[in-house]
């Protein structure tokens, strides 16, 4: 099209010139002192129209030829984009499919280029870190990039959650919290600051975080109640609280977590160390009520000791009925037999408990009233049997 136009116009021209010729005879004369010099009218125009089109075609070369290194470095850089999406796509690619070594590769390729650096820098470290390659993660998180606003936050998430997985929370919390400045819906930032706070033990935070996080709906009901279970265990664990205060925190937990056994048997401990050994019973035996845990029996028989142990044991031998084959609550009546002296029953609940479970906890507690009743020989063996057992616990993590 543009050539047409071209043709059309330049075709104008020359009809101009000539009916311009045709109409006007005269001259042009250039008078200079040695010479002088005449020219036809139309001549003189044509002259002039094609210095014109000779200065502009020199003028287009000469801002081409000045132009020509930035629209090389242009190519080149188009070039190197192009070339770095590529990578940045394969090094998608492969972090999708948990091909880590080969993310990374990929993705560093990717960072020295301003339109995919943060992109690349982000998975590249996010490769490494899930190598457990953490200082290669940092590496590539301090490695400068041409980042606009919404990058470069970006860039500080991927650094909290490396920090937040090394348990470096010093350092990821005032990060996190200028995050959530920013973004205090945000459910990623949210679930780190969490997360951070557990790994500082700022129990009272991470309530206050999780109750955030409920009213907003940042986080899943499953994890809201883990975090708060966390942290209100933490809470209880710290003591230097009174029984009223334990029991104002026990009244704001929700009717779910109460009857969870890991926090039941925080709170009864929490408030026995206080003295109220006697409503830390009923606590247990509310929650026994509601659901059986072999775990909140052991503990009831454990605090009851002290008080009504004749009462607590008439309990527990109950309980046993139900559950005969219950080797923890089995153990915990031979311990509660033994602290009440009566070694006939103690013995028997306790060689009951390592019949059906055997541990290094009721093997060692078997020796222990063993050695007391005088039979040494009888309690080497599950002497040895409870050294086992923690040897093999050590040797797995267990």
């Amino acid at each position: 099209m543009r050539s047409l136009l071209w043709v059309i116009t330049l075709f104008g021209i020359a009809v101009g010139i000539t009916t311009l010729a045709q109409a006007q005879q005269g001259i042009v004369q250039f008078v200079f002192p040695s010479m002088r010099i005449e020219l036809a009218f139309s001549l003189f125009v044509l002259l002039v129209l094609l210095f014109g089109i000779a200065f502009g075609t020199l003028a287009r070369l000469i801002r081409a030829a000045l132009s020509l290194p930035r629209r090389v470095s242009a190519h080149r850089q188009t070039v190197a984009e192009r070339r770095a999406r590529g990578e940045l796509d394969a090094a998608l690619r492969a972090y999708f499919e948990n091909r880590w070594s080969r993310a990374e590769r990929h993705a560093a390729r990717a960072i020295d280029t301003p339109a995919t650096g943060v992109l690349a820098q982000i998975v590249a470290a996010r490769a490494a870190q899930a190598q457990r390659q953490y200082g290669r993660a940092e590496a590539y998180l301090d490695r400068q990039t041409e980042a606009s606003g919404d990058e470069r936050w970006m860039g500080e998430l991927a650094r909290a959650e490396l920090l937040v997985q090394r348990k470096r929370a010093a350092e990821a919390l005032p990060l996190l919290k200028r995050l959530r400045k920013r973004a205090p819906t945000h459910s990623g930032a949210l679930r780190l600051e969490i997360q951070a706070e557990l790994n500082a033990g700022q129990w009272r935070e991470v309530l206050r975080l999780a109750e955030q996080a409920s009213r907003h709906g940042a986080l899943d009901p499953a994890s809201l109640a883990q975090y708060r279970e966390t942290a209100t265990i933490g809470v209880l664990e710290e003591g230097g609280g009174d029984a009223a205060a334990i029991e104002r925190l026990w009244r704001d937990t929700s009717t779910d977590l109460k009857t969870r056994p890991p926090l039941l048997m925080a709170a009864s401990r929490a408030l026995a160390r206080t003295g109220e050994r006697t409503r830390a019973l009923e606590w247990l035996a509310e929650g026994l009520q509601a659901q059986w845990s072999s775990e909140l029996a052991a503990l009831y028989l454990d605090l009851g000791s002290e008080l009504e142990a004749a009462q607590v044991l008439q309990r527990g031998e109950a309980w046993l009925a139900a559950h005969p084959t219950d080797a923890i609550l089995l153990h915990a009546l031979g311990q509660l037999c033994r602290r009440r002296s009566l070694w006939g029953k103690a013995r028997n609940y306790l060689e009951a408990a390592v019949a059906i479970q055997p541990g290094a906890v009721t093997h060692l507690s078997l020796a222990e009233l063993l050695e007391g009743l005088g039979e040494s020989a009888a309690a080497l063996p599950h002497l040895r049997a409870a050294a086992s057992f923690a040897a093999n616990s050590a040797r797995t993590g267990g």
